[in-house]
């Protein structure tokens, strides 16, 4: 399916993913209509409900970055690629595993539902990666980040914590109840190592932004019902939590500081170049 959807003109594929994204959209606003007893999936791991707010703006930014592609593709992600087809072509993708992912989470299929939010992040990906070498290979414009750009790492960011989330209440399900402290801090440190390694490596605040927002919101996490044991393995994942959500903003404050002392350094080295060679022009040295 992905080889035809490459085959395909790019305008036209622009086409087919914004309709692709409509389609999501109302299988999405469908599907959340309808009731849910999503208690029975809770995990240790899984933030407060707040947290999950944050896919309304995921949406809307996504929205931005089909519309951009679609009738202002100068300023789409794609429009550098040396491969952009491809890239649209994961983007088709991973508005079909999105949809997937809902139709079967909503049907009770917890364990599909897995595999295809597994599937979602791997679609993503390549986009993700993309965005982060063209950001270091063409200069800063904020009306391509906005409307382009900032959706994909927003969205792989907060997939990355539902994937891990959604892997969870499989374990869960087959183990038949709540997992032992050790496992919850192993994949909860899992999104911490891949927040550690967008920041430091990828110099991509975005995802460690969402990961304190899961972090937090995890933290914050109600009790509940929670028998004795049980409360104490969550009031230390939300410890554990805590701890990740302040090593990790500061990380980000550390790197983007960096990265404006790397700028400012730049430039005072770029203009006293300049200062030279208008010097050096202007006193040639002719010998003796």
């Amino acid at each position: 399916m992905a080889t035809m959807m490459m085959a395909m003109p790019s305008s036209r594929l622009a086409a087919f993913n914004a309709a692709l994204y409509v389609t999501q959209l109302v299988i999405t606003g469908i599907s959340f209509s309808r009731p849910q007893n999503e208690a029975q999936y809770d995990t240790l791991i899984t933030p407060a409900a707040y947290a999950f707010s944050i896919w309304s703006v995921i949406y809307v930014l996504t929205l931005s970055t089909v519309v951009t592609d679609l009738f202002f593709p100068a300023f789409s992600i794609y429009n550098n690629a040396a491969k952009p087809d491809f890239l649209r072509a994961c983007f088709a993708l991973s508005c079909i595993f999105n949809f997937g992912w809902v139709v079967l989470f909503h049907g009770d299929l917890v364990n599909l539902a897995t595999v295809d939010i597994t599937l979602l992040w791997l679609s993503l990906l390549p986009i993700y990666l993309f965005v982060n070498f063209e950001r270091d290979e063409r200069p800063f414009s904020w009306r391509p980040y906005v409307f382009s750009e900032l959706s994909i790492r927003l969205y792989f960011s907060w997939v990355s914590a539902a994937t891990l989330i959604s892997w969870t209440i499989t374990l869960q399900g087959i183990t038949g109840g709540f997992l032992s402290l050790s496992t919850y801090l192993m994949l909860l440190s899992v999104l911490i190592v891949i927040a550690t390694v967008g920041v430091v490596y990828g110099r991509d605040s975005v995802i460690g932004l969402v990961a304190v927002w899961a972090l937090n919101a995890l933290a914050h996490k109600d009790l509940g019902k929670l028998d004795v044991d049980d409360s104490e393995k969550l009031l230390r994942i939300q410890a554990a939590a805590t701890l990740a959500a302040s090593v990790t903003l500061t990380l980000i404050l550390v790197s983007a500081l960096e990265r404006i002392v790397f700028r400012v350094r730049s430039s005072r080295e770029w203009r006293a170049y300049l200062k030279i060679s208008s010097e050096t022009e202007a006193h040639p040295y002719y010998g003796t």
